[in-house]
């Protein structure tokens, strides 16, 4: 299978775009569980649903397996979804004509996660979308020459 996972991913939930800066931090635990754990990586969300999400990261190599929780912060928000618990859809090479730089695309379904976790990640989708119809409101009342 070399460098590429690829489960076939078959999305049931919807994906939501966050309009936010999005992003999946992921931690190492450290060996004593009184202090927290560090980041080790962190990737750009692309799209998100309660079932699970999708981001790119820069790299040649797979570095998405050696994770199993991740944490999810939107925008500047302190507001955050620590310990995610998930496993990886899929993993492969996309390419872009803009960019040099060698680019990944994974997809994670969230594993056994809280009701908690869940509805912390649908109150993120709920007002990124909450937010997303006032900005188009807005621009619809700007648009209005009366």
């Amino acid at each position: 299978m070399g460098n590429e996972i690829d489960h076939s991913e078959r999305r049931r939930h919807h994906r939501h775009k966050l309009k936010a800066n999005a992003v999946a931090e992921f931690c190492k635990k450290r060996f004593f569980n009184l202090v927290k754990p560090r980041i080790i990586r962190s990737a750009a969300i692309l799209d998100i649903s309660t079932h699970g999400l999708a981001f790119e990261y820069e790299g040649k190599q797979m570095w998405s397996t050696e994770f199993t929780e991740l944490s999810i912060t939107v925008g500047n928000s302190l507001e955050k979804v620590h310990k995610v618990p998930f496993h990886i859809v899929s993993d492969h090479t996309v390419s872009s004509p803009e960019t040099t730089k060698e680019m990944r695309r994974c997809g994670v379904k969230f594993n056994g996660i809280s009701p908690e976790h869940r509805r912390r990640i649908e109150e993120m989708i709920n007002q990124q979308s909450q937010m997303e119809q006032n900005l188009n409101i807005k621009a619809d009342d700007n648009s209005y020459i009366g």
